[in-house]
């Protein structure tokens, strides 16, 4: 939800998360890393797919732009993503899936919504859990509506969360009662 939406009396139920996943080019042939040695990757402490048991191949970073939803989503999650910098930058996840398919994509790593790529340019990343929120924005005046407050419950009920599971969705996670 955006600022704007915000101060207009605008309130936003998050009902579930699009998970996001890193994608590797086919040279790599790694299959996992841990958050950590991802965190390595994105700050150029290991630049050399070789470092962690692959070709003796330099990694190159592919990203987006900075405030795509993706990109700003791992910053929020991650901060070593606020201060990464690219060797490429690419729009949307279709760029990324015919670049990592391609020779100049061979070695690199990337990243966007896990639905949209084939499980063979996949990277398990273990301690990674972000997504992208959807959700559901209302008008303050339709708080206390019958619909909201049964989205509100239903979104935190354990059904709710075995068919986001199933579906290969995050559930939502809340810090706070919702409003």
């Amino acid at each position: 939800m955006s600022d704007t939406e915000k101060g207009s009396n605008k309130h936003e139920i998050i009902i579930a998360k699009v998970p996001l996943t890193f994608v590797i080019g086919d040279g790599v042939k790694i299959d996992s890393i841990t958050i950590g040695t991802l965190a390595n990757i994105y700050n150029r402490r290991i630049t050399n797919w070789k470092e962690l048991g692959g070709p003796d191949k330099a990694i190159k970073l592919v990203g987006r732009e900075e405030t795509e939803s993706a990109f700003s989503a791992l910053k929020d999650d991650f901060k070593f993503f606020n201060d990464v910098k690219f060797d490429t930058i690419l729009l949307r996840d279709h760029e990324v899936i015919d670049y990592i398919a391609s020779p100049q994509g061979k070695y690199s790593i990337s990243f966007g919504a896990r639905s949209n790529f084939k499980i063979e340019y996949i990277l398990d990343v273990y301690g990674v859990s972000s997504g992208l929120s959807l959700g559901l924005v209302y008008d303050e005046k339709n708080a206390k509506h019958p619909l909201i407050e049964h989205v509100k419950s239903f979104a935190r009920s354990p059904d709710w969360r075995n068919t986001l599971l199933y579906s290969g969705y995050l559930p939502p996670i809340y810090d706070q009662p919702i409003e």
